[in-house]
């Protein structure tokens, strides 16, 4: 049930304002703009509703499967009455489901298949067309029933038929009604969503229908708050442990204003669900998928040490200091030995290259990929600085060398420009020793950021960032570490 909207870049430097809106325009025909809103996760799906909301469509979203139907017969006394079934596609999401009857003096119902009574109803008595509409349920089949009364008792005929059109919501957070099926989203980020449920029974749908669970995966101690914006309709927010599903941590609801709720909390997992606070519509007017019920809210970890940086990567060390200068020969007939020379410089660490979710491109000092999975992370061989852009746009890509590509405005031109993330910058040479003495030794370089996950060697580790994805080793240290101490949990 969501996603993100599409970013307006900043008109930064590195990216000029004209560059900004091509990008915009080459999402917009690659078809990243559809109707609704959905997003991230780390590896989070994110979708689109029925309203006209842009949104981008991740890689697990699912494409609606059109589907419209029709049917007629002609009524007659003793025969005006004709029942017609229809099923809806089984997408991970049902919609908004329109009917249109037409006769003289029609009636029509519409049920669950197989069930008695009906759940909405129309008639012709204001005219020779009546509409109806309901949210209908992903792979259920309905039933329409048509009774034409003008043929009662008279010779006459009357045509009689209808038509069906379902208008999906399109929300790829779904299915994730319960606990077990909460969908993981990346702290920080904007998720719009649907509280959204068909009819099931002739009864109207359970709240239990309507609830949203979402993941959210905590690495560190800190402050978790969870924002939730108004929607059309008041909705409760609820915090938990993973733990412990049915004990709330904490709660709010919506009416007109955003509501927070916060909680200290220690690393693992939290689930936050999302319910109605009050009564639904289940039969809103044709077209309208106010019903689709929108909501919006935000995630954010404030670290213990109050920074409420999303990025996770910690201060590494510096640079080495160059080496000794050599020393000078020693000096003949009295003569003074020459100079040592110079120590080498010190090299530098890798800062690293990721995606900033607020600026929406990927820039040197963050980490990871775009969480909605449209700007892959990994930059294709072959780049040359200077050449035409290609594919390569402002949002830009990473290479492994610790380099970032991106398209950039040179001189009224669009070309590739590679900037190096270095961390921290190398140790300055050592001096060069007097005569017959050796040379000092090299400053060390400046601080390198860059502590993380090696995925190949397995543990954390210097040059590298985010944590373990599979969340069995937490990036986080626990607090009151030594030097020196007996490794306790510490492998």
């Amino acid at each position: 049930m969501a996603g993100y909207n599409i970013p307006t870049m900043p008109s930064l430097p590195r990216r000029s304002p004209l560059l900004q809106a091509s990008i915009l325009a080459i999402g917009a025909a690659l078809g990243l703009a559809c109707e609704g809103s959905p997003p991230p996760d780390g590896q989070a799906p994110g979708g689109a509703s029925g309203s006209s909301a842009t949104c981008t469509p991740f890689p697990s979203c699912f494409s609606p499967t059109p589907a419209s139907g029709q049917g007629s017969f002609v009524a007659q006394d003793g025969a005006n009455k004709r029942a017609f079934t229809f099923q809806l596609p089984a997408d991970p999401e049902g919609g908004l489901v329109t009917v249109e009857v037409t006769g003289k003096q029609l009636f029509a119902g519409i049920r669950v298949a197989g069930s008695e009574g009906t759940f909405v109803g129309a008639s012709t008595s204001q005219g020779p067309t009546a509409r109806m509409a309901f949210v209908g349920e992903p792979g259920v089949s309905y039933e329409i029933e048509l009774e034409e009364t003008s043929v009662t008792a008279t010779e006459q005929s009357q045509p009689v038929s209808f038509s069906w059109a379902l208008k999906s919501v399109v929300d790829c957070y779904e299915p994730n009604d319960t606990p077990q099926q909460a969908r993981p989203i990346p702290l920080g980020a904007e998720i719009e969503t649907h509280l959204f449920a068909g009819f099931v029974s002739n009864d109207w749908p359970s709240y239990e229908a309507h609830h949203d669970f979402f993941e959210l995966n905590v690495d560190r101690p800190g402050l978790l708050r969870v924002t939730l914006q108004p929607g059309p309709v008041s909705i409760a927010l609820e915090l938990f442990s993973a733990s412990s599903p049915e004990q709330p941590l904490n709660g709010a609801h919506t009416l007109d204003a955003p509501v927070t709720i916060e909680n200290e909390v220690s690393p693992g997992r939290y689930l936050a669900r999302f319910s109605p606070f009050v009564s639904l519509s289940y039969t809103p007017q044709p077209d309208d998928c106010a019903q689709c019920n929108t909501y919006r809210f935000t995630t954010e970890l404030i670290h213990a040490d109050g920074s409420g940086k999303a990025d996770q990567r910690c201060q590494g060390d510096g640079g080495q200091g160059g080496a000794s200068g050599q020393g000078g020969s020693a000096g003949q007939s009295g003569v003074g030995g020459l100079a040592g020379s110079s120590g080498t410089a010190g090299t530098g660490g890798i800062q690293g290259c990721g995606w900033n979710p607020e600026a929406g491109y990927y820039e040197c000092g963050f980490s990871g990929p775009d969480p909605s999975f449209q700007a892959p992370i990994a930059c294709p061989l072959g780049l040359n600085e200077g050449d035409p852009c290609g594919k390569i746009t402002g949002t830009g890509c990473c290479d492994d060398e610790g380099g970032i590509w991106y398209c950039s405005d040179q001189q009224g031109q669009l070309s590739l420009v590679r900037d190096l993330c270095l961390g921290g910058q190398g140790g300055t040479s050592g001096q060069g020793g007097s005569a017959g003495q050796s040379g000092s030794a090299g400053a060390a370089g400046a601080p390198v950021k860059g502590c993380g996950w090696n995925p190949e060697a397995g543990y954390y580790e210097c040059g590298f960032s985010g944590p373990d994805p599979s969340f069995q080793a937490p990036i986080a240290c626990p607090l009151g570490l030594n030097e020196g101490d007996p490794c306790g949990k510490i492998t």
